[in-house]
């Protein structure tokens, strides 16, 4: 299975602008776009991952199919069927300057808001057929012994859940202070279902008999999907009697490129047992993943 693992909204080192025109009271109250945490995509695998994520010069079994599909060379007919498991969590603790009408400056410590996933086993089932020395299925070819070059469509299927708190209050303290949880606003974003195109590419060369060098890259992910739309409003008082009718939208964002090099050295130790050391290098382009679009289709807001 080639398709990147489920999605985790729970890491801060990354940070998506979901944007004004989430909700149909936006222009009114003039608000600014929320901040939340951003999107985060593991590597999957039993073997790879027991090797930290270095299997790029040295993918050379069914793994290979996220990793560098050149590696599906060595594979030869086989099967693989393996469950892996990532287990993150986060912490973080929000402190913010408030300027009270005397002037003076205040800091104010918010509670501390943890983070974690769910028990979802990412799986990765696959199966490979040598055609001696033709191009198989997935796309993965050695026309000699000291090269390899592979390359594969993927899609991302399944459903996207994110839950956001935001400040419907207006800037400038038009109404009141930028901090007043009365104008905290709660919503439920709900994702898919999801069918997402890709493709990867990479390839091995063997210069010697113990050296393996590989290179291989991961195209975006382009997610366009329906999704659903709920937001119970603020408690403040221009919300009393506000209601929200429809809750059909159409988010699109995409997930990053990925870039992986590494450099394998390995040799036989003559009692039947081997030796391999990878060095790899891997680098995920998440600036790219810079908003989740949300367009209302049928979102109103009334009597507010």
């Amino acid at each position: 299975m080639s398709s990147p693992p489920w999605l985790s909204s729970g890491n801060l080192a990354t940070h998506v602008r979901l944007r004004a025109s989430l909700f149909g009271f936006a222009v009114l109250l003039a608000t600014s776009g929320a901040q939340a945490g951003g999107l985060y995509t593991a590597d999957r695998g039993v073997r790879p991952l027991g090797r930290g994520g270095a299997f790029v010069a040295g993918a050379d079994d069914l793994g290979a199919i996220w990793y560098n599909p050149a590696g599906l060379a060595d594979a030869g007919s086989s099967v693989l069927i393996d469950f892996s498991w990532l287990n993150f969590s986060s912490e973080y603790a929000r402190s913010t300057n408030v300027t009270t009408a005397g002037g003076t400056v205040q800091t104010v410590d918010f509670p501390q808001v943890r983070g974690s996933t769910p028990f979802l086993p990412i799986p990765t089932i696959a199966g490979s057929y040598n055609f001696g020395n033709e191009a198989g299925g997935y796309f993965a070819y050695k026309p000699v012994e000291q090269f390899r070059v592979g390359g594969g469509l993927q899609a991302l299927v399944g459903n996207f859940n994110s839950t956001v708190v935001f400040s419907a209050s207006p800037s400038d303290r038009l109404i009141s202070a930028p901090e007043d949880p009365q104008y905290d606003a709660f919503s439920q974003l709900k994702v898919g279902p999801i069918v997402a195109p890709s493709a990867n590419f990479g390839m091995i060369a063997v210069p010697t008999e113990n050296v393996r060098i590989g290179i291989s890259g991961q195209l975006p992910f382009w997610v366009n999907a329906p999704a659903e739309v709920n937001v119970r409003l603020p408690t403040a008082a221009p919300f009393d009697r506000a209601r929200q009718v429809g809750n059909e939208a159409n988010v699109r964002f995409r997930l990053p490129p990925v870039l992986r090099g590494g450099v394998e050295y390995r040799t036989d130790l003559g009692d039947e047992s081997r030796i391999r050391i990878e060095a790899a290098y891997v680098r995920e382009f998440w600036s790219l993943h810079d908003s989740i679009d949300i367009r209302s289709e049928n979102i109103k807001l009334y009597d507010i």
